[in-house]
């Protein structure tokens, strides 16, 4: 009896060690992958100063110069620990990836060469401010992120309801039909140069609707096929639709981006992202927008959209791409600041007023504000005026830093919280996916909101939050009912 009871003793422990073995070693394995990544993004932002440097571009470590590589390795350094860090979310890496990459890496390039995409009206006392307020961002970020982790999360009270989402998803997807059909043959032909701007009548913005809809009730389906497998019929015509809707050739390159991580954040929260999906995420996005889309927009235009000196070598397609409109973050920030400063006129919030309110005609709504960056940027002189124009200078352009610091750590204090219910409501069919979908559109327009400006994208990506919220009030109507037939 003895021996038997040792006998199993050796078993359990052998197996104990066994398991902790392979845990310990799939531990290393997914380590080394993570460490992967990171050095393949370091790898590719050395590609991209190599190509720099040998297009003829001579890096001068000036005052201004030295300040943006301190803020790029900070930034940089939160971007790496938020890899390693659980409690970041994939909404929240898109926030610090603009922040380390479109600002400060690109920033510290621009800034050392002395070359931008766009006329120099910015003198160096800009480029500090905007320095400045790029830190405060950051910091009010990552205090409102970490604030909104400290507070526990209500316990969900719901009916564990198997509500089939099929009814409203079959009504949308019918609903993208019609507006393809309205649209005609603007649906299908090739994307406008500039991904910001809204063609003017009626068609492009039903155009809009109905991809707005198509990916809510894609991410709808999705979201009800992996944790149910329910509507593959559903779920492969909605995948046909995206195709249609969001394939690269006739849609803006935002947009195309917007449904690749929705559909991959969808994936990544039902399979509780790990460092390495993190990793990978950041790498994806440099590798698109500095490797990918550099070439060919290169190859597409042939020379570059501004005259430089710099550019004596117009075969170097990567360094070419680096200095065009999309890495022009730093600029505009720096050129609104300028603005204020010489002008004044905060908004009080008159700017973010409009980006929620986009929905109503500007027929019914005379004074709606336009996008910030078309007013300072005509001010200053640019005969194109239609630029990006980075959250941060939104926040900024409200009350000045006080504004950038609030209005910070409640947007990241929002994300967090919306990040802990999701994981809270994994017990409960339709408010998990409720969350799980709110995260993801976040998640795939976060880019765009990230580089604005809000005024002149927002109907680019309204209209989905808007179904979203739509089905939703539908839903929890469907909750009350169904309460009160039980108590009857």
């Amino acid at each position: 009896m003895v021996i038997d009871e040792r006998r199993r003793a050796d078993i359990l422990r052998a197996a104990t060690t066994e398991v902790a073995a392979r845990d310990q070693s799939e531990g290393l394995m997914k380590n080394f992958a993570t460490i992967l990544m990171v050095a393949t993004l370091f790898a590719a932002m050395i590609l991209v100063f190599a190509a720099i440097s040998s297009s003829g571009l001579r890096f001068e470590l000036n005052s201004n110069a030295v300040l943006t590589l301190l803020f790029f390795a900070t930034a940089l350094g939160v971007m790496i620990a938020s890899i390693f860090i659980r409690s970041f979310s994939l909404v929240d890496l898109l926030v610090m990836y603009f922040v380390a990459v479109s600002v400060g890496f690109s920033g510290f390039y621009e800034v050392a060469t002395n070359a931008f995409p766009w006329p120099v009206v910015h003198d160096g006392t800009s480029i500090r401010y905007a320095l400045i307020v790029y830190s405060l961002f950051l910091a009010a970020y990552l205090v409102g992120h970490f604030s909104a982790g400290a507070i526990p999360v209500p316990k969900i009270h719901a009916i564990n309801s198997n509500r089939r989402y099929s009814t409203a998803m079959l009504t949308m997807l019918c609903l993208t039909l019609v507006c393809l059909a309205i649209a005609g043959p603007s649906a299908f032909s090739p994307r406008a140069a500039d991904d910001a701007v809204i063609a003017e009548g009626i068609r492009p913005q039903i155009l809009q609707i109905g991809k707005s809809l198509c990916l809510t009730a894609w991410l709808f389906l999705l979201c009800s096929w992996l944790d149910k497998r329910r509507y593959a019929g559903l779920v492969i015509s909605a995948g046909f639709m995206m195709l249609i809707c969001f394939n690269p050739i006739t849609s803006p390159r935002f947009q195309f981006i917007a449904a690749v991580l929705a559909t991959l954040s969808t994936l990544a929260i039902f399979t509780n992202p790990a460092p390495v999906v993190k990793a990978s995420v950041y790498c994806a996005l440099f590798l698109a927008n500095y490797i990918v889309f550099g070439p060919l927009k290169s190859l597409s235009a042939g020379i570059s959209n501004f005259d430089t000196w710099a550019f004596n070598d117009l075969g170097s397609f990567l360094a070419d791409y680096a200095y065009r409109v999309d890495f022009d973050a730093m600029q505009v920030s720096a050129n609104t600041l300028a603005y204020f400063d010489a002008n004044g006129g905060f908004s009080f919030g008159y700017n973010l007023l409009g980006a929620v309110l986009f929905w109503v005609p500007r027929m019914f709504w005379p004074n709606k504000p336009m996008s910030e960056s078309i007013e300072i940027h005509d001010s200053l002189g640019y005969e194109y005026t239609n630029l990006s124009f980075p959250l941060p200078m939104e926040l900024y352009a409200c009350a000045g830093l006080v504004s950038v610091v609030v209005l910070a750590f409640f947007f990241a204090f929002f994300i967090k919280r919306i990040s802990l219910k999701t994981a809270a409501a994994q017990h409960f069919y339709s408010i998990r996916i409720e969350q799980t979908v709110l995260m993801a559109l976040l998640a795939g327009y976060m880019p765009i909101i990230m580089r604005g400006a809000l005024n002149a994208v927002a109907p680019f990506f309204g209209f989905s939050f808007a179904a979203y919220v739509i089905i939703v009030i539908l839903n929890r109507s469907f909750f009350r009912a169904a309460r009160q037939s039980f108590h009857l």
